[in-house]
């Protein structure tokens, strides 16, 4: 294949031909781009038929077929695009090129092929979406629908690729219309070029030769009109030339909406000359969305474009909460909100907040469905919120009524009615007083390489050599009488463990008597993030036999039940070991909080009990 490519990178680059002609004119390329040295050799298959190689192209084992150096180079017209076209926006107006068959005995390729934005680490890697399209004589083709080797109508567009094609058999006749769609441009696919939303692409047409002939775009492609406001609207219609085409066009329309008047302030245009398509009393017509088609025709050929027209007659109507219900209790903090549509509704915000007169919004999300949430950025747990949903459109908004839930309640919070006793806050942001670290190869330190808040988290590292690492935290005093004792803190490691298997690893002790002795925190008392494994005992780590978190994990809250420590002063010890072979990045902790729950007295006048 490499060979191939070298071959038609030379043939692009420094063999003029006759029979290719690049967008905007010219024989070769200065420097081919490798999206299109890939359209070219793409368009240019021989479909394999052997073992394994069945099924509706592109397939998994062959894709388009094997490049065929004969119709690579041969002598059938051919059109390219190479990264000579950036769209810049998603719905943006469409690349368009109109031509014919060059040969009915030969078959039509056309292939589209773009280099994508960067993609995510996790999660889907393609960013932006183009989409091809070919009509023939007025039988449109989607860029990848194929049976077996032959592109078919129908189907649906391809979000996945960086690569469509469109074939067509021998036989093929008449006029060619190649689209290339900017479905969703969402991310930088030009690089240093422009702003942080563009994408640029190569397109190859093969057996399709450019004719005079003449286009037909309206211009916007959509608008919406508020009918209390304008009962007008206006297009720009525009005729273009391709390759001097000077036949006069004739023009015409359909889809005007009842009750509304439209004209053409001129009906015969010539190539490379515009009119508009005006429409009045829009505020008599129905609101809804029109579908305008402008038509024209030399006599021989017709060429259309459509367009859309809203219209929107009135304020968004006021939508009804569906969910969560009126003063719920439980509601889960990444829960789904939903409401009924608002009539003539565009969009909707949804608004969260700490209180009834929302003066402090802390969530909110513009969306056009009925429902919402707030999933990775999820709503503070055990509190007393409000909801509201306003819904908008070119005319107006309207507000619904507000309703209030409170979220669950999660590890660690006090519940309702009861007042947080803080015992102890440190975020290790002023230094460690009171911790100390000891302990075989001890390596636990102050790090600001990660941190849960910045800046500053403790690390130990995951050595290659046999370690027993221990921090140890200063000692808190645990009242009595108060109920829902607990430590939280947040963690993240990255231990020598994979799947059922655990060689390096940490675990978490607890001390009542200043240090002298120390038990392992049972995993009965951590309400979440659960020891995942047990230390092995064959390479000599001295927690070998032990339970222990021995995996990769990203930052984590952990909540650890203290109610058998009530009434008692406490240690901790964050006790990392090793073995003889084999380290990695290690153990950081950050944000250490000790709390418990105390009932609210609700007769005290004095916030400090000074009644008497």
């Amino acid at each position: 294949m490499s060979g191939v490519a070298s071959l038609v990178y030379y043939w692009l680059r420094n063999t003029p031909q006759d029979n290719l002609l690049f967008d905007g004119g010219g024989t070769t390329l200065t420097a081919p781009s490798p999206a299109g040295l890939k359209a070219y050799l793409l368009a240019h298959p021989t479909p394999l038929n052997g073992v394994d190689n069945g099924g509706n192209l592109p397939t998994q084992t062959q894709g388009y077929g094997m490049p065929n150096m004969d119709l690579l180079f041969d002598s059938t017209p051919k059109f390219m695009v190479d990264q000579t076209v950036t769209f810049d926006n998603s719905g943006g107006a469409n690349y368009q090129w109109i031509g014919a068959v060059a040969d009915n005995a030969k078959p039509v390729r056309v292939v589209l092929t773009w280099t994508d934005a960067p993609g995510p680490l996790s999660g889907n890697a393609y960013i932006n979406n183009l989409d091809l399209e070919v009509d023939v004589d007025g039988t449109t083709y989607k860029g990848n629908v194929f049976n077996v080797h032959n592109s078919v109508t129908g189907g649906t567009a391809d979000t996945r690729n960086n690569y469509e094609a469109v074939f067509l058999p021998p036989g093929t006749n008449g006029a060619i219309t190649v689209r290339v769609i900017p479905t969703n441009i969402a991310g930088d696919g030009v690089p240093g070029s422009g702003d942080a939303t563009d994408q640029d692409f190569a397109l190859v047409v093969s057996n399709g030769l450019e004719e005079p002939t003449f286009t037909v775009n309206a211009e916007p492609e959509s608008q919406q009109i508020c009918t209390q406001d304008s009962s007008a609207a206006s297009y720009s219609v525009a005729v273009g030339s391709i390759l001097g085409f000077s036949t006069p066009v004739n023009l015409s329309f359909t889809g005007t909406p009842g009750g509304a008047t439209a004209a053409l302030a001129s009906t015969t245009v010539t190539p490379g000359s515009n009119t508009t398509l005006d429409f009045s009393n829009l505020n008599v017509a129905a609101a809804g969305t029109y579908s305008i088609n402008v038509s024209g025709t030399d006599g021989v050929d017709t060429r259309n474009d459509a367009v859309s027209l809203k219209l929107t007659t009135a304020d968004a109507g006021a939508v009804s909460l569906t969910e969560p219900a009126d003063g719920v209790i439980g509601f889960a903090t990444g829960g789904a909100f939903g409401w009924s549509p608002g009539s003539q509704a565009d969009e909707y915000l949804l608004e969260v907040a700490t209180d009834a007169g929302f003066s402090n919004v802390i969530r909110s999300a513009l969306v056009t469905a009925t429902n919402a949430s707030f999933v990775g950025n999820e709503l503070p747990s055990n509190s007393v919120l409000y909801w509201r949903v306003t819904a908008t459109n070119i005319c107006g908004s309207t507000t619904s009524v507000v309703r209030s839930f409170t979220t669950e309640a999660l590890p660690g919070d006090c519940p309702l009615g009861t007042d947080v006793v803080e015992i102890a806050l440190d975020n290790l942001e002023t230094g460690a007083t009171g911790w100390t670290h000891s302990g075989t190869g001890d390596t636990w330190a102050l790090s600001t390489v990660r941190n849960h808040s910045p800046a500053n988290s403790f690390k130990g590292i995951d050595s290659a050599t046999v370690s027993d690492q221990r921090l140890v935290t200063p000692s808190y005093t645990l009242p009595t009488g108060d109920t829902g004792y607990s430590l939280t803190y947040w963690s993240f490691h990255a231990f020598e463990g994979t799947g059922t298997s655990c060689w390096d690893g940490g675990l978490l002790e607890v001390s009542t008597d200043g240090g002298t002795n120390w038990t392992q925190v049972p995993a009965g008392s951590l309400l979440t993030d659960p020891y995942d494994g047990t230390i092995s005992t064959s390479w000599s780590n001295p927690l070998g036999g032990l339970s222990a978190w021995c995996r990769s994990q990203d930052w984590t809250r952990a909540v650890v039940d203290l109610n058998a420590y009530a009434g008692q002063n406490v240690q901790f010890r964050f006790r990392l070991g090793s073995d003889s072979s084999i380290g990695t990045e290690g153990w950081y902790v950050d944000d250490l909080r000790i709390q418990s729950c105390r009932v609210a007295n609700t007769n005290l006048i004095f916030r400090h009990g000074f009644e008497g």
